[in-house]
This record gives C-alpha cells, structure tokens and sequence, in this order.
C-alpha cells in the first residue's frame, strides 16, 4: 500500500496509506522490535502530522501513542512521556470517540512510564486522569481503559484501602463489559500479590465478575487449599495462572 500509493494526494488513498504504516509500526511493536515500530510511527506523523482531516488525525494519535510504545521498548521513558504527552496536547480536547480512546491509551502508557521511572505518585496522577475524563463513559472502548487505568492504578497505590476501593471499581466496569481487556488479568495477579490471594479472592468472589475471572479465582482458591469443580479448559487456565503468580511473587 505505501509503495504503491504513498505518493498520492487522494484523501482515501491518504488514510490508507497511514493506516497500513500505523499497522506495520504496530506489528513491528508485537515482534519486539522497536527500532522499526518507531520509523513507521514517525512516517506518519512526518506525513500527516499537521492534517486537519479526521481520519489523518486519527492515524497520528494512533501513531503517537504508538511511539510512546516504541520509547518504552528501547527503554527510553522521557522519550515515551513526550510522545504520550503529545497525543494529550493535540487531541486531548477532542470528542472524538477514537481520538478520546488514544488519549486514554496516551495517558495509560503514561502512568506506565512514571511508573517504569519510579515516580508513583505522578503514575497515579496519569491513570486517576484516565478516570476522571472517561469514567463515565458508555463507550466500550473506553470503558476498557477505565478498567486498565483502575488495574494499574491499583497496583501503583500504596494505600491498601484505596488499593481495594480501585479493584472494586475496575471489577464493577468489567461486570458491564462482560470481557476481559487483555492487560487487566496480568495486572490483577501482580495486585494479588499485594493484596494477598485471600483477599483477593474475596474481592473477587464477591463481583458480578467472578465468572470472567474465573481461572484467576480458582487459582487464588487453590492456592489457598480450597477445592473447585471447574471445566478442565479453566483447571488448565488456572494452573498457568498459578504458575505466573508464583513467577510475580518471586520477582516482587
């Protein structure tokens, strides 16, 4: 596509163009290499970056946010604030439902970011932002964020009631989504780890989310000693489970 058509000046033929280069940088991510994510990401941005066209603008928050992550990779955080820093300044202001969930994809890497640099106080103050714009949302989209913004804020809070006030309501938001955003299961095992599997268990077991989290809560239950009756496809979930939080509790 931007080989053949990157010199084009059709609007549609534009979009697709920094659409494919936004996918390759992002598949660049997911192949460990940032080096190559980050080219991609910056083609865009030198291309489309001062576009007043919707879809354009989409196409470079998406790349911003993707650089942010590219940084991260390379382990460059002060890079990766920037470009996080940029999606918010740019579009921070936007209606826009995929440009609002860039900027909360922008302020989650954030968080993350302060947090890689220990700085947990600003990390929180990046995900309690994700909250306090999006929250009330209906937009499933950006209730998943909610729901990331709430996991991770969790684990940087160092006030375990507050700790718990945030896991209750990251689980509130999942009972509405009915699934499972891909970063909240990890970032619940390292909270576990805090909380304590009893704990945790009971927070659980208690939210309209226990069925969703279910390999998580056997998990927990067996390491506690108490005996479920689950499907042999949770019983396999749950054993990898334990085995990733015995991996976490070594580690932290």
């Amino acid at each position: 596509v931007v080989r053949r058509f990157g010199t084009s000046e059709t609007p549609d033929l534009q979009e697709s163009v920094a659409q494919a280069l936004v996918r390759k940088g992002f598949a660049f991510n997911a192949l460990q290499r940032p080096g190559d994510a980050l080219a991609a990401f910056d083609e865009v941005v030198r291309r489309f970056g001062t576009s007043e066209t919707p879809d354009l603008q989409e196409s470079v928050a998406q790349a911003l946010v993707g650089k942010g992550g590219a940084f991260d990779g390379l382990q460059r955080p002060e890079d990766a604030l920037a470009a996080f820093d940029e999606v918010v300044r740019r579009f921070g202001t936007s209606e826009t439902p995929d440009l609002q969930e860039s900027v909360a994809q922008a302020l989650v890497g954030k968080g993350g970011a302060f947090d890689g640099l220990q700085r947990p106080e600003d990390a929180l103050a990046a995900f309690d932002e994700v909250v306090r714009r999006f929250g009330t949302s209906e937009t499933p989209d950006l209730q998943e964020m909610v729901a990331v913004a709430l996991a991770k804020a969790a684990l940087a809070e160092g006030d375990e009631s507050v700790r718990e006030e945030h896991v209750r309501a990251m689980l509130k938001i999942l009972a509405k989504l009915g699934s499972l955003p891909k970063d909240v299961l990890a970032t619940l095992m390292d909270v576990s780890v805090k909380l304590g599997p009893e704990r945790m268990r009971e927070l659980i077991a208690g939210s309209r989310s226990a069925t969703l989290l279910q390999p998580l809560l056997v998990a927990l239950e067996q390491e506690l000693g108490i005996e479920s009756r689950v499907a042999r496809e949770v019983e396999e979930v749950a054993r990898d489970v334990r085995k990733d939080l015995a991996r976490r509790r070594r580690r932290g």
